[in-house]
């Protein structure tokens, strides 16, 4: 790599890493380009700089000073010899401060420059803000001239350093001389700032001899070129995940557009101030001067780079040996120091070890030369976003299977870039879960991987052989017949399938019992090669084959691992057959239904009866718990309709009203299944004496240790009749919301309350009745119901009743004082309107209230104080307090009327 080249580097890391323009200023001009009239009266002519300025000027700094509300430094020049005359000294400096108030804040530095001329000394003042704290201040560059006749040193200090500077060219000539064949160059670029420290690594390595070039930066990225039959193969060196990999990005007959000279060359310019101590050369320049060597264009570098930037002074320090040229640069900018290492090892080239590299697959297919064998496993593929990756494939005739990942495209191409179409394999029209199996004929492809999202990722590749994988190849036309002798299932892997035929008559099902534990997947096809579902149970013995007439196609494949398993088949059981009715004795055969079948069992019912169904499970089944049925009823049009669905056990009986109907045997079974019919006149009404019981803490909201199961028959109501010869407090327990009618003799409804479970009512002495409304199911309801008669006092003391002879006629106005005496108490009250109005019920407790008309329809509901538009008549407020609410606990409720 040339001196150019390392220049080129080191400035495009300079702008990495944020250094930005801030100055818009002409650059300073060389020092070089100064023109100096050296006046005949002076002896001596003198050229300022860093290395000398201090034998021929004295510069000196006061203590801080304070004036005006600033502070300022004042930098004093002095000539050592009143005969001396300085001409246009130009003095760089820089003073460095910190927040007084903000101690995290990162350091300021502020940069001065002042010129003088003439024999006497000069002071000037450098002011900045009293906000500020002073840290430090440095001279930074001093040049001009000094004229003298007095003997301070060489009378041109350049002069000794151009003499150097061919010194160090002619020993750099010796080490690294032009014929050289081999070298090895390693640079350290180190970044350090108070918050951080970078550091940077490059290796260049060539070997001219048996041609190799590689450059690399952090041992992650770079370019390698070998030479290979006359060809140069450009490769590229990247990093995913921490793991290196190569690409082949070019293959070049001639190196002409890439340099790789193994002799460097350095482009020292005369004007740089050379020096020599302790067997290393020593090198002072201005940063503009170094990166004019690698950007002609002076727009660019003072768009890049502030006037500040451009006269930071750089420091080189090189030592040679016979064996090792050492470049050292350091310079400041900013707060961050900047260290550049650069070794250069004459007569070694150190080679990257390629085959311990994954190498990238080919993104052009005009790169491919070698064959890939992706019918093995290929693996850490990398995909770069974007890019397609190609591969030269040899397949012989077969089939081949490739499990892409997600959104991952395979194409494929003959040699000649015309596109392939692959065909799939015949042998594997069947299967649903592996979609990618194809037939190639014997031959050369191009396979093209692609991915259509945005993103670098690893994959792994492989186009199984199937025909070279497994022993045996699936032969969808040539399946294993089954007869009664055992056959043997082989699975050799995830692709390996076994096809199997049974052909039924008349049998129902097919027991196939497995020697050994069978954990791979078992399923059924159709005439067309379609999966079925729904057709095969894993049983304890191995597995359940629900038949079709005829042909039944039988396929095993695999799921966790390869397998080889003997089956003994064993056919039994019948098919239903359209038209069977329901028997009243047990089949001697079990009979085999399948689902998604209309199979039916009909019978009729003739008068009212109980049907007893009763069933048994085939032991083949593995499982003795209940089937599953539907009962279907025919309408008035003679078509069926679904009434009840229901399981069973051993047995379940019944109850059906004069009709038509069939039982539906729902879902996989072989059962025997019988009826037996009896006619049966359901009970419509039943007489009771009430329990008392004088303890309500027994039963308040728990009524079930009191209730009492009656029968509720399709399409008939229920009434439930009883008398109470004194004033009487009666509960009515159940363990659901129950719709029930609580009626007088005279037919009077009484239960007005919108809750109906677990009500307390006050009766006067009469006749009456609860009635059920009619049962609209096919199946008769088990009814539970609580009918007590309550003495005990709390609920004797109740505020208010649910009482149709006494309901508490409010008056608009007054306040109401309630209290829930027991967990199911409530309240139910009364008011009337003349006209329309708007009324507002006002609650201090949250409660649930409804509100009903004359005709006993809801026209309200609410649980706080709230408005209504009521017109005139009389209304029914019934109030229930919330599940939460402790029994004790009062409230205040009135009503008022609200002005429009």
């Amino acid at each position: 790599m040339s001196y150019k080249q390392f220049i080129l580097f080191f400035f495009l890391f300079i702008v990495l890493v944020g250094c930005k323009p801030n100055s818009t200023e002409d650059p300073i001009p060389p020092d070089d380009e100064e023109e100096v009239i050296e006046p005949i009266k002076y002896k001596y002519n003198y050229q300022l700089h860093m290395s000398n300025y201090q034998d021929l000027i004295e510069i000196s700094t006061t203590p801080l000073l304070y004036q005006d509300g600033d502070q300022y430094v004042e930098v004093e020049v002095k000539l050592k010899s009143e005969d001396d005359v300085a001409d246009s000294i130009v003095v760089y400096f820089k003073i460095i401060t910190s927040s007084k108030f903000f101690p995290n804040d990162p350091y300021k530095e502020t940069v001065y420059e002042f010129t003088f001329s003439g024999n006497d000394s000069y002071t000037y003042s450098a002011r900045f803000s009293a906000f500020l704290e002073f840290e430090e201040l440095v001279i930074t560059n001093v040049s001009g001239q000094l004229k003298s006749n007095q003997e301070y040193g060489p009378t041109d200090p350049y002069e000794e350093s151009v003499r150097l500077k061919t010194v160090l060219e002619n020993e750099l000539e010796t080490v690294l001389h032009e014929d050289l064949k081999k070298i090895n160059i390693y640079q350290t670029i180190q970044m350090k700032s108070p918050y951080y420290t970078q550091t940077l690594t490059t290796a260049t390595n060539i070997d001219l001899e048996s041609f190799y070039y590689s450059t690399t930066v952090n041992q992650t990225a770079g370019t390698i070129i070998t030479q290979q039959d006359e060809q140069y193969y450009v490769y590229q060196l990247i990093t995913h995940d921490y793991q290196p990999y190569l690409q082949l990005v070019g293959i070049l007959d001639d190196l002409s557009t890439i340099e790789t000279d193994s002799s460097p060359t350095f482009d020292f310019k005369d004007t740089w101030f050379y020096s020599f101590n302790k067997d290393v050369y020593g090198i002072e320049a201005k940063l503009g001067d170094i990166i004019g060597m690698a950007i002609k264009d002076e727009d660019v570098i003072h768009e890049m780079f502030s006037t500040e930037d451009l006269n930071l002074k750089v420091k080189m320090e090189v030592t040679i040996t016979n064996e090792r040229v050492t470049l050292n640069i350091t310079y400041r900018m900013s707060q961050t120091d900047v260290t550049i290492k650069t070794y250069y090892n004459p007569n070694r080239a150190d080679r990257i070890n390629m085959n311990s590299i994954t190498k990238v697959p080919m993104n052009s297919p005009l790169f491919l030369t070698e064959y890939t064998n992706i019918t093995r496993p290929l693996s850490k593929q990398l995909y770069i976003s974007e890019v397609p990756n190609y591969y030269l494939v040899h397949l012989e005739a077969g089939a081949y299977a490739f499990q892409n990942p997600d959104d991952m495209t395979l194409e494929f191409f003959d040699t000649y870039l015309n596109p392939v179409t692959p065909v799939k394999d015949p042998r594997f029209n069947f299967q649903t879960k592996v979609k990618n199996v194809y037939f190639f004929e014997k031959g050369d492809y191009l396979v093209k991987v692609s991915y259509r999202a945005v993103k670098t990722f690893e994959y792994s590749l492989q186009l199984l052989a199937l025909d070279e994988t497994y022993e045996s190849i699936i032969d969808i036309e040539h399946p294993i017949e089954i007869k009664a002798s055992p056959i043997e299932v082989k699975i050799e892997g995830y692709y390996d399938y076994v096809l199997a035929r049974f052909v039924s008559e008349d049998e129902g099902l097919l027991l196939l019992k497995s020697d050994v534990p069978f954990e791979g997947i078992v399923s059924t096809l159709d005439t067309d090669g379609r999966i079925l579902t729904n057709r095969v149970l894993k049983v304890d013995q191995g597995f359940v084959i629900f038949l079709y007439p005829g042909e039944n196609n039988i396929l095993f494949e695999y799921k966790n691992k390869i397998e080889k398993v003997n089956f003994t088949p064993e056919a039994h059981g019948v098919r239903y057959q359209t038209g069977d009715t329901l028997p009243t004795e047990f089949q001697s055969e079990f009979v085999v239904s399948r689902p998604y079948e209309d199979v039916f069992l009909a019978f009729e019912i003739a008068e009212p009866s109980m049907v007893n169904f009763e069933h048994l499970i085939d032991p083949v089944l593995g499982k003795t718990g209940a089937s599953n049925y539907q009962i279907w009823r025919e309408n008035k049009n003679g078509i069926l309709e679904l009434a009840q669905s229901f399981s069973m056990t051993d047995s379940k009986e019944m109850y059906f009203p004069i009709g038509r109907y069939s039982i539906r045997v729902f879902g996989l079974s072989s059962i025997k299944l019988k009826g037996t019919i009896t006619p049966a006149t359901p009970i419509t009404q039943a007489t009771i004496e009430l329990p008392i019981l004088n303890q309500i803490a027994l039963y308040d909201g728990n009524p079930s240790t009191y209730e009492k199961t009656y029968v509720q028959y399709p399409s008939e109501t229920l009434q439930i009749d009883f008398s109470v010869t004194e004033t009487t407090y009666l509960f009515v327990g159940t363990p659901y919301n129950l719709e029930y009618s609580l009626m007088d003799s005279s037919n009077r409804t009484i239960n007005y309350t919108a809750q109906k479970n677990n009500q307390i009512y006050k009766l006067s002495p009469g006749a009456y009745r609860i009635i059920l409304p009619e049962n609209e199911d096919l199946w008769a309801k088990d009814i539970k119901l609580a009918l007590l008669s309550i003495t005990d006092p709390i609920v004797l003391a109740d505020d208010n009743f649910n009482d149709s002879n006494q309901l508490l006629d409010l008056e608009f106005g007054i306040d109401y004082t309630f209290t829930k005496s027991y967990r199911s108490d409530h309240e139910i009250l009364t008011f009337t309107l003349e006209e329309a109005s708007r009324i507002k019920l006002i609650t201090t407790m949250q409660i649930y209230y409804v509100i009903l008309n004359d005709q006993n329809e809801r026209v309200a509901s609410g649980y706080q104080t709230k408005e209504y538009d009521f017109e005139a008549g009389t209304y029914i407020v019934l109030i229930n307090y919330m599940s939460d609410t402790s029994v004790g606990k009062s409230f205040t409720f009135s009503i008022g009327y609200v002005e429009v």
